[in-house]
């Protein structure tokens, strides 16, 4: 697609309301740092035994501390960070807790039980339902302006000429805009309905993108940033989500 979703953006008037629309809370970050003494193998043997981490994400969080001196290795509420806090110096690492920046964003969190945490307020959700909703309408639209868009390929050499698969799409597109709309009040997701979300907010942004033509990075530098104000969101919803996905 166009270039809405290469980077994300640096405008600090644009941050500052992006978060005046769906920050809610500044979370306590856990931080451990490095030292000299403690083998890599303990801290990730730690990591994993403390937080329930895979193998990889705690080999990830032991090299993070080695290389840059220190990692947010858990974030959430006060008191967990404290408690986490005190379980990682009866382990003998070095650590301690810090409050987000207010300047930063954490939308979606994963949690120690697998389930993703959304941190929006109500002006958030009201945001995310209204995107839900432009999308369910295309469905009752044939010609609907966004329908090219919603149903397009990666890679529309693979079955342009099937309509069947044409069919699949279009069924796959409509169940996760459902189940995104059915669960946008909700405040934990699981990995199907995060799926749903980021896919039906992908759609989105790919229907807006071509309502406003933003095609290339000189399109989009054409706009004015009240112009701009609905694609910088779904791209922050999209970079934090994704990001959370993978973790």
């Amino acid at each position: 697609m166009g270039a809405t979703v290469t980077q994300r953006s640096t405008s600090t008037d644009s941050t500052v309301a992006l978060q005046d629309a769906v920050a809610t809370k500044h979370p306590w970050n856990v931080v451990v740092w490095n030292d000299p003494v403690t083998p890599m193998s303990v801290v990730v043997i730690i990591l994993r035994k403390i937080f329930q981490y895979s193998n990889a994400k705690a080999t990830k969080l032991m090299m993070t501390v080695h290389n840059e001196g220190r990692a947010i290795v858990w974030s959430g509420e006060k008191d967990r960070a404290e408690a986490y806090c005190v379980q990682l110096h009866t382990h003998g690492l070095h650590a301690s807790i810090e409050q987000q920046l207010v300047g930063a964003t954490t939308i979606f969190i994963r949690r120690r039980d697998g389930r993703i945490e959304v941190r929006l307020n109500e002006r958030g959700r009201d945001f995310v339902r209204r995107q839900f909703e432009r999308l369910m309408a295309v469905d009752g639209e044939a010609d609907h302006a966004w329908r090219s868009v919603v149903n397009q390929p990666i890679d529309p050499a693979d079955d342009v000429d099937d309509p069947v698969w044409v069919l699949e799409r279009e069924r796959v597109a409509s169940s996760n805009t459902e189940l995104a709309l059915v669960t946008v009040d909700e405040e934990f997701l699981n990995n199907a309905e995060a799926w749903a979300w980021l896919c039906s907010l992908q759609h989105v942004l790919r229907g807006i993108s071509l309502e406003q033509r933003l095609f290339s990075d000189e399109d989009v530098a054409a706009r004015s940033d009240d112009e701009l104000n609905d694609v910088r969101v779904l791209q922050l919803l999209l970079f934090e989500l994704a990001d959370v996905i993978e973790s």
